[in-house]
Order: C-alpha cells, then structure tokens, then sequence
C-alpha cells in the first residue's frame, strides 16, 4: 500500500510539473519519508508512465499531421486550426528525446504544412543524422524540393518545367529502392508521381498510370484510394 501511496505521490508530480524522472525522483522533499526500496519500486512505475505519456503524446501528434497531410491534399483549409498545437507537441518531443529520428521529423512535418520549407529542412537534417534510411523523412525531403520547384517555375517560368517535374519523379522512385519501404509508403509515392504528372505536367496518361500503381500498392490506404478517385475524375 505504501509502495501505491509513494508511486502515486512521484506521478502527481511528474504530471503537473512536467518534471523529468529524474527530477522528480532526486526531489528530496518528495523521498524523504520513504525506504529505498519503496522508491525503487516507485521509480519503476514512474518510468512506465514516463514511457506511456512519451508515446501517448507522440502518437497523437502523428495522428494529427497525418490528419492535416490529408486535408491539405483535400483542399480543406480548416488544417490551420490544428498546426499549432502540432507544432508545439511536435517541439516539445523532439527537446525530450532529441536523438529519437521520428521526433525531429515530426518537427519537420509541421514546419513544411505550415509552409516553412526551408526550416524543415534542417528540422531533417537532425532525422537522417541518427536515422539516413528514414523512409517517410525522404519522401518528405523530395516534397521539400518539388515545392521549392514549383516556387521557382511560378516566379521565373511558364509554369511547366519538364526537367524539375522528372527529377522529382527519379527521387520519388529512387526513395522506393530504401530498405523497409512497405506497400503504404508506396501507395504514398506512386500517387505523389501522379499528381506531378497531372498537376504540373498535365499528362493524363502517366497520371492514371501511377495512380494504378499507387492503388495496386495498397488499395485499402488513404493514398490508394485517393488514387481511385482521382482516376475516376479524370474519366
């Protein structure tokens, strides 16, 4: 029981300080009246609600930039509402597990929806420092570069630039060749392939063929049926 009433005493400050574990456990007010065994076991529990609010929150900001990924693609502006808040949990991951490759990506992810692409940049620079193979960060890198792109033939071009639009395409397939890349990033890749081609290039045959492909890939994934509808629009 006083094993429960310590544990409960280290978590309640643990949740309302934000303190680190450590913190909390060296706070000699707190331990005092404990032996050291009931603080042993008390640190125990507090690593794993330490772990469990760490992955809570990480999974909730994925969960939210996956969200706003997807309706900024549908073309609904009400993603403005959530960046925020997504930026801010996103930050404050990557200040408590600096070295964890997902944190800074999920920093860079922020950054790019709310159009600031060039500190996204350096956001994933942190990302391939301790992870180079880092799937989604590397699609994210050739999302960085065709926005740049596209910034470049809107301001100097006619709006169609058939070099910029193949490099994109070779770096979105090189991706493909990384080791782990399972069907849902493919999905994700061959349908970026095909709104370059329709977007930018105004190809509708390559359009729909890598849309095919996208839904091939993962037929059941937001990519993959995004994929089919723009298909049947297209028709």
């Amino acid at each position: 029981m006083k094993k429960i009433i310590v544990a409960v005493a280290l978590i309640l400050v643990f949740i309302t300080t934000g303190s680190t574990l450590a913190e909390v456990a060296s706070d000699k007010e707190i331990v005092k009246s404990f032996s050291d065994h009931e603080i042993k076991d008390a640190k125990a529990l507090l690593r794993q609600v330490e772990k469990d609010s760490f992955e809570g929150i990480l999974e909730e900001t994925r969960a939210t930039l996956d969200k706003i990924e997807r309706m900024q693609l549908d073309g609904d502006k009400t993603w403005k509402s959530l960046i925020m808040k997504a930026y801010l949990s996103s930050w404050r991951l990557y200040k408590k597990k600096p070295s964890l490759p997902e944190t800074s990506f999920l920093v860079a992810r922020a950054l790019f929806f709310n159009g600031r692409p060039d500190k996204a940049k350096r956001a994933l620079k942190k990302t391939f420092y301790y992870d180079g193979k880092y799937v989604d960060a590397h699609i994210l890198k050739v999302d960085i570069g065709l926005e740049d792109a596209k910034n470049d033939i809107e301001q100097f071009d006619d709006g169609v630039d058939f070099f910029q639009i193949e490099q994109a395409r070779k770096r979105y397939e090189k991706v493909l060749l990384l080791k782990g890349v399972d069907d849902d990033a493919k999905s994700k890749v061959f349908m970026k392939i095909g709104d370059l081609y329709a977007d930018m290039a105004l190809n509708k045959k390559k359009s729909e063929q890598y849309w095919q492909k996208s839904y091939d890939a993962a037929p059941d994934s937001f990519w993959g049926k995004r994929s089919k509808a723009r298909i049947s629009e297209a028709n």
